[in-house]
């Protein structure tokens, strides 16, 4: 339900996944809605098909994860709200970026916010981070339900890394 989409919440959901090229296409035609499945090498190619107006779909990969509600979505009046990705910690992690690591646990991280500590937060006790490098929109129909919530101060927290991650040209 919307009345439970609010900002700070932690949910599982389909979360689409950047699409890059090749791309796969399907095209208005005048035959029909959508014409076949037409593969691009590239963005030239892509827009030397499509007429202006057009709207084309393309596939698009998708994962079921949890994501942080980064605005309330409880507003029936729209379709979709913005996320941020979460990301498990991984056993390889502290071996493999342990500066990375070492700066997520000391909260030192420009972009990572590290979570999983509460079981308030919907990680299962698994330490994860909120990723806010990689926040998107997000159709609250593909949100299956909410797990956790972040408190304020850590939604603060996470708020000033959108702004960092926003300033910073990685």
């Amino acid at each position: 339900a919307s009345s439970q989409l609010t900002r700070g919440s932690v949910c599982l959901a389909l979360y689409p996944l950047t699409p890059g090229f090749p791309v796969d296409a399907l095209l208005p035609s005048a035959e029909a809605e959508f014409s076949k499945l037409t593969q691009y090498d590239s963005i030239e190619d892509f827009q030397a098909d499509i007429a202006p107006g057009d709207v084309p779909r393309i596939l698009v990969s998708v994962k079921l994860r949890r994501i942080l509600l980064l605005q309330d979505g409880t507003s029936e009046s729209r379709d979709d709200v913005t996320a941020a990705r979460i990301n498990f910690v991984d056993q390889a992690m502290p071996t493999r970026k342990p500066g990375v690591y070492r700066r997520l646990l000391s909260g030192t991280h420009p972009t990572f916010y590290l979570i999983g500590a509460l079981a308030s937060h919907g990680t299962s006790g698994k330490e994860a981070y909120v990723n806010a490098m990689h926040v998107s929109r997000v159709a609250k129909k593909a949100i299956l339900r909410r797990v956790g919530q972040l408190t304020p101060d850590e939604m603060r927290a996470v708020s000033e890394r959108v702004v960092t991650s926003l300033e910073l040209d990685i």
